[in-house]
């Protein structure tokens, strides 16, 4: 189950974020994983709000929430600066 979020600056939507159970996910990517792993996959939509740091603020505020969660121990990306 993937679970997605537009992400906002104020009232404007700047992005997307989600999460996934990493070793439940249904292409076996993570298979491996321990339980309490969860991916995220993230990107900024507009070219004019790159290099501006939201996109590590998104990323610290969304791993800050998924760990009030006691049952996820660790959280993994794929990073692709494109």
């Amino acid at each position: 189950t993937v679970v997605p979020f537009v992400v906002y600056l104020g009232n404007n939507p700047i992005g997307f974020i989600q999460y996934c159970h990493a070793n439940k996910a249904s292409d076996g990517w993570w298979s491996d994983d321990i339980e309490g792993t969860d991916g995220i996959d993230q990107f900024i939509g507009n070219e004019k709000y790159i290099n501006h740091g939201y996109g590590a603020q998104m990323i610290q505020q969304f791993i800050k929430k998924l760990f009030e969660n006691p049952n996820i121990k660790k959280i993994i990306t794929e990073v692709d600066p494109n």
